[in-house]
């Protein structure tokens, strides 16, 4: 029993080591949104009081990738989820950045409790082999992915159209009251826990389809948001869409160029946090080509 042990801890270090120290592949390939999510949590967690700025938010933040400025900011959006889930990573390390940028757009999401605790386990930091990046499965998925096409900058016009109906159906009905009341709650005391810390919390909304803008739920989510923190900066999506025309791929997440454009508006009240090294960045390919709808 104890020689297929050894040989077993010996494997382990010799893989380690190799995704440590041999070739890795330019993306990142996972298999899921799933491992996306745990993937961007990971890379988090290996330095989590190095990034100056920090973005938490759903698949409509994560779009924006490294356009919010890689160099001292972290993309700690999460697909399928909300900003309340980047939010209890933060205080699951513990970690009080400078500024932190609050997406606002679907707050009818709770916090992923089971997603925390996967991503933020130990055992990824100290044996690189455990990583989910670093599965066998998703190697090989990141090295074929340089074969094949990139992403449509655009939006493709049968696919909006489709989307777009599904979308106006949502955004007419308001969120539940119950649950935007529950949430609002728990961020609330999310963001007192960071400014009692010392950072510097500022929310924002990002543009969607001018169809969905004057809509039930949309018009719902704004009032909540001022209703609830009057006395902080909200960066509304009129104010991140200057000078870009929004189209967006399914009526709620930004086309490449769009997101680019928010991206760059989004880092002119960094103000005086990025100050600092360059940092790992968890984007990858898969994250800009999700499913969509994925939210």
């Amino acid at each position: 029993m104890r020689i297929p042990l050894l040989v077993a801890a010996l494997l382990l270090c010799l893989y380690s080591a190799f995704v440590t120290y041999g070739p890795r592949p330019r993306d990142v390939r996972l298999q899921s949104g799933d491992q996306q999510n745990r993937h961007v949590i990971e890379t988090f967690m290996r330095d989590p009081a190095r990034p100056s700025v920090v973005l938490v938010g759903s698949s409509m933040t994560e779009r924006l990738g490294e356009t919010i400025g890689a160099g001292c900011a972290y993309n700690l959006a999460l697909g399928g989820e909300s900003a309340l889930t980047g939010l209890a990573v933060l205080a699951k390390a513990g970690a009080t950045p400078k500024q932190i940028f609050i997406e606002m757009n679907v707050p009818e999401r709770g916090v992923n409790a089971r997603l925390v605790e996967d991503g933020t386990r130990a055992l990824p930091r100290w044996i690189p082999a455990l990583a989910t990046r670093n599965m066998p499965v998703n190697l090989l998925f990141s090295a074929l992915a340089r074969f094949k096409s990139p992403a449509p900058r655009g939006a493709d016009t049968a696919v909006l159209g489709q989307a777009l109906d599904v979308q106006r159906d949502v955004y007419a009905r308001p969120i539940p009251a119950p649950d935007l009341a529950a949430n609002i709650a728990t961020l609330k005391a999310q963001v007192q826990r960071l400014e009692g810390a010392g950072s510097r919390v500022i929310f924002f909304e990002l543009p969607i389809h001018p169809s969905l803008e004057g809509t039930a739920r949309a018009m719902q989510i704004r009032a909540a948001f001022v209703a609830a923190f009057p006395s902080h900066r909200l960066l509304t999506a009129d104010q991140l869409a200057t000078a870009a025309t929004i189209s967006t791929i399914d009526g709620v997440h930004l086309t490449l160029d769009e997101a680019a454009s928010v991206g760059r508006r989004l880092q002119d009240w960094y103000g005086g946090a990025c100050e600092a090294p360059a940092l790992p960045t968890a984007t990858t390919s898969h994250s800009i080509t999700r499913a969509l709808g994925h939210g």
